[in-house]
């Protein structure tokens, strides 16, 4: 049976002397001994905690679809050995590649490969058995398809068949995104309202026939830098501003117009969206996974205000880097004070011990959690975090955001009167759960 937890915690916190004095006798000599102290002292010192209590700090894990196939007796064991580690979460992937992985969706085809078996209430009914809450890992978001080389492809997908008009487009008239190492990603256009409508649908259609504790956004963004350049997106960007996107250069004043507009778009479509899932669900937790800091124009993704609003309960900015010190701090300065960012921690190319220190870094400067990328490159981590900073209990942090005023979309006319030509964007500098930067 899984054990809901209230928002504010109150269970008793364990004996930590008696913990430590245990492992020392177990392990044995007094350096790490003295070493089970200095990480005690650490874990203690960043979590919101009263003396006697359990700390609240989600330790999560994205479990992809490639975990989810291989079976009951491996994601059983998987569970077992984070639950073993004091993780108390995972996110379970099921939209991707243009499909759900669930059966019999009213909205959308479940993927070929997860025909046999419901996967989704499988890992749900073994992450309650180990304790852990679940979140639905929404990872495509607005990318509507996947293929290695799209252009020998006999279809765009089963979204794209039916809707070719929800494609993306770039400033040079492509249709999709081509990574060189992973192959071709389809973006659907984040202003395509039947679009936006859709995905909604999918989302509230998972938080009401399973039993998950939150759900977690994924690419609730535009591909990139230059995308969208629809049809759709002119006509509505012309209405707005008066600017016309066919004259638009990158870098331009009127560039830095339309990622202003882009943002507002993304933003309206987040007010209805955190509104359509809280109606369905009241007790539902909205996470997101987000671009950096300093990659939020290329993707015209304005999380801070998603923060500022309360249209979710709390943001996982993606870190994967060997120095992630000053995008967690310009992360920090962005959202509320006590607001709630679970760091994306990347455990595939950071060593264990660089792991253990990144989270000693976060938690700092006030981490709430940690959600770790992915289930696939996780295993050397686990005994080191539970040895370390994993080494006592936490309970998931799953406290709501009261939504705020209604968003406003900026003046454009001021806009138009503030904007400066870009500076050389950065670069994307991030790689997302699922794939290199593309």
């Amino acid at each position: 049976m899984k054990i809901h937890h209230p928002a504010e915690p109150s269970p008793k916190f364990p004996n930590t002397g008696l913990a430590l004095e245990a492992g020392c006798r177990e392990n044995g000599g007094l350096m790490k001994f003295m070493l089970h102290l200095v990480l005690a002292a650490g874990l203690l010192a960043g979590l919101p905690l009263s003396a006697g209590e359990i700390p609240m700090e989600t330790r999560s894990v994205w479990v992809d679809k490639r975990q989810l196939l291989r079976g009951e007796a491996f994601i059983d064991d998987l569970f077992e050995r984070l639950a073993e580690a004091n993780f108390n979460a995972v996110n379970l992937c099921a939209l991707f590649q243009g499909y759900v992985i669930y059966p019999d969706s009213e909205h959308l085809e479940q993927h070929p490969d997860y025909r046999d078996r419901d996967y989704l209430k499988m890992a749900i009914d073994l992450a309650d058995k180990h304790g852990l809450r679940t979140y639905a890992w929404m990872e495509f978001g607005f990318y509507g398809y996947y293929a290695p080389d799209i252009t020998e492809a006999a279809s765009l997908g089963p979204i794209f068949d039916r809707h070719p008009e929800w494609l993306s487009i770039s400033r040079s008239g492509d249709y999709f995104i081509r990574n060189p190492d992973w192959g071709d990603f389809l973006p659907i256009s984040p202003v395509a309202r039947g679009a936006q409508e859709f995905l909604t649908d999918i989302h509230v259609e998972i938080i009401e026939r399973y039993p998950f504790d939150g759900i977690d956004l994924d690419r609730i963004r535009f591909g990139s830098p230059e995308f969208c350049f629809s049809d759709t997106a002119r006509i509505l960007f012309l209405r707005d501003t008066g600017i016309d996107l066919r004259e638009v250069g990158a870098g331009t004043r009127e560039d830095a117009v339309f990622t202003a507009w882009k943002k507002a778009q993304l933003n309206l479509f987040m007010e209805r969206f955190s509104t359509r899932l809280r109606e369905a669900r009241p007790d539902i937790v909205i996470t997101s996974a987000v671009a950096a800091p300093g990659t939020r124009d290329n993707f015209a993704q304005d999380w801070p205000t998603w923060a500022e609003y309360g249209w979710v309960d709390g943001l996982s900015p993606m870190l994967y880097a060997r120095d992630i010190r000053e995008p967690a701090r310009r992360s920090r300065d962005l959202v509320p004070d006590d607001f709630p960012l679970l760091y994306g921690v990347d455990c595939g190319v950071n060593s264990p011990e660089q792991v253990v220190e990144q989270v000693e870094q976060l938690r700092e400067i006030g981490a709430r959690g940690f959600v770790f990328w992915f289930a696939g490159t996780i295993d050397d981590d686990l005994p080191v975090l539970k040895e370390t900073v994993f080494a006592e209990p936490a309970r998931d942090w799953s406290r709501q955001q009261t939504p705020g005023p209604r968003y406003a979309p900026p003046d454009w006319d001021e806009v138009r009167e503030r904007a400066r030509p870009a500076a050389d964007a950065p670069p994307a500098g991030t790689r997302e759960p699922g794939q290199p930067d593309s």
